[in-house]
């Protein structure tokens, strides 16, 4: 089970915000932050996208792409 940690991670890894990472998830930015603090777990269907994301992203970095998933804000 992914842990508020882990999400920090991630979004690091992503090279997203918490809110372009909301976005991205389909999810409201203060349900991220719930997340994040830790008071609501974070659900199978979140990290499954989370890790799709980043495999994504790693195979558009082994093709020689950009490595970021998203825009910037």
């Amino acid at each position: 089970m992914m842990q508020p940690n882990d999400l920090r991670t991630a979004s690091r890894a992503l090279n997203l915000s918490g809110r372009a990472l909301a976005r991205e998830l389909g999810i409201n930015e203060r349900t991220y932050r719930r997340y994040l603090d830790g008071s609501l777990p974070i659900p199978l269907v979140i990290e499954k996208l989370i890790g799709h994301m980043i495999w994504a992203q790693e195979m558009r970095a082994a093709q020689g792409g950009a490595g970021c998933y998203g825009v910037e804000e």
